[in-house]
C-alpha cells in the first residue's frame, strides 16, 4: 500500500514500506487500533514500541512494571550493553565548549513549557585535539527563588569530585567550597548509635577512624600491640619537653591571636608530630605549608610528667628522711638541755 494512502482510521494493522528511501512523506499521523501497541520494526524485528500506556520501548516490547517513559534495552547485556550516545560531530571543540546536554526542563506559573530547571552536561576543559580530549561531567540545579541554572558539581578530566567549585588546587581529589552563609561546608549527621563516620585505609587495612555517639566525636589513630614490635620505655622526655619552644603569634590572613608550635623548630626536638618540608614550594611557587599533629606530643608530654613525678618523689623522701633527722636531733638537743639544767 502507497504510504499517501494511509489515512487515520485505516483498518490496516501493519504496513510494509518496500521503497528504499521515503523523499517527500505526506502522512501526518500513525495511529494504531484500540488497546493495541504501536510498533515499528527494522530488519523484520520490532525496534521501536509504544504500548498502551504511552511508554517507548526501544530494542524491547515488555515495559518494566511500575516505570513510565523510554525504555532501551540491550539485546545482549553480557556483550552488547545498552548505550545512549550524544555525539557532536566537530573537530575544533574548545575549551568550555559542549560536547552533550541533558536538561530537565519544566513550567510554573509564568514560565513557558521547556524552561531549564536541572542538567547534566559534558564540557571540553581545553582545546580538543588528535589523542587529547580532556573533559568533565558537570551537574547544574535552580536554587529557590530563581530561574538561572548554576552548576553545583563537576567530575574534572583529572576524576577529581569538586563540589559549589569548577577548578581543583594541586592533588585536591575531593574539593568542597561552602555556600555563602553556612557555617560548615560538610555536614555528617549520624542517624544514632555509637558508630564510624569516616574510615581510613591503606593496603596493610584500618589505619585510622573518625567516630561519634551522641554527644562527642572521637579521633582515632592505630595503635594495637599486635601491630607493633620492639615495644620499650620512653626516656629523656623531660629533656625534649625542656627544648620545646610554644610561642603565641598572630596569623598573617586575619591577624587573629593564636598559639602553639612553629613546625620545623618542634620537628627538631619531636619529628614526628611534623608532616612536610621547611620552606617547601609546588611547581608554581605557593607555598606548601608544614604542619603539626600535638597529638603525637602526648606520649613525650606524659613521659615527661612521670620523669618529673619521679624526680619529685625521690626528693619528697630526701625531705621526709631530712625532716625525721632533723626532729630526732631537735629532741636530742632538747633533752641534753633538760639535764644540764
Amino acid at each position: 500500500m502507497p504510504l499517501s494512502k494511509i489515512k487515520t482510521g485505516s483498518i490496516a494493522t501493519s504496513v510494509t514500506l518496500t521503497s528504499p528511501t521515503i523523499t517527500t512523506p505526506t502522512i501526518s499521523s500513525l495511529s494504531s487500533a484500540s488497546a493495541t501497541a504501536l510498533t515499528l520494526q527494522s530488519a523484520g524485528t520490532t525496534a521501536v514500541t509504544i504500548d498502551t500506556s504511552q511508554n517507548v520501548l526501544i530494542a524491547t516490547t515488555n515495559a518494566i512494571t511500575g516505570i513510565t517513559g523510554v525504555q532501551l534495552t540491550a539485546s545482549n547485556t553480557s556483550e552488547n550493553p545498552a548505550y545512549i550516545n550524544i555525539f557532536r560531530d566537530d573537530t575544533t571543540i574548545g575549551s568550555g565548549q559542549f560536547l552533550g546536554y541533558l536538561q530537565f526542563c519544566g513550567r510554573d506559573a509564568t514560565s513557558s513549557l521547556g524552561t531549564g530547571h536541572a542538567y547534566v552536561a559534558a564540557v571540553a576543559e581545553a582545546d580538543h585535539g588528535a589523542g587529547d580530549n580532556a573533559t568533565a561531567i558537570t551537574f547544574g540545579t535552580t536554587p529557590d527563588n530563581s530561574s538561572t541554572m548554576a552548576e553545583r558539581m563537576r567530575i574534572d578530566s583529572s576524576g577529581s569530585v569538586l563540589i559549589n567549585k569548577t577548578s581543583r588546587q594541586a592533588d585536591e581529589g575531593l574539593g568542597i567550597t561552602g555556600k555563602t552563609g553556612s557555617q560548615c561546608a560538610v555536614l555528617v549527621s549520624p542517624i544514632s548509635g555509637d558508630y564510624d563516620m569516616i574510615n581510613f585505609r591503606n593496603t596493610n587495612g584500618q589505619v585510622g577512624r573518625i567516630g561519634c555517639n551522641g554527644s562527642a566525636t572521637s579521633y582515632i589513630t592505630s595503635s594495637d600491640y599486635r601491630l607493633k614490635e620492639n615495644i620499650a620505655p620512653m626516656t629523656g622526655a623531660l629533656a625534649k619537653v625542656a627544648q620545646l619552644k610554644p610561642v603565641t603569634y598572630k596569623w598573617k590572613i586575619d591577624s587573629t591571636d593564636g598559639e602553639g608550635f612553629i613546625a620545623h623548630e618542634l620537628a627538631e626536638v619531636c619529628p614526628s608530630a611534623v608532616s612536610g618540608e621547611k620552606d617547601a614550594v609546588d611547581k608554581n611557587g605557593d607555598i606548601q605549608p608544614q604542619g603539626v599533629d600535638t597529638s603525637f606530643l602526648v606520649a613525650t608530654l606524659t613521659a615527661a610528667i612521670q620523669e618529673l613525678k619521679a624526680i619529685n618523689d625521690t626528693q619528697a623522701a630526701t625531705i621526709t628522711a631530712l625532716t625525721a633527722r632533723i626532729d630526732t636531733q631537735a629532741a636530742d638537743i632538747a633533752e641534753l638541755k633538760t639535764k644540764v639544767a
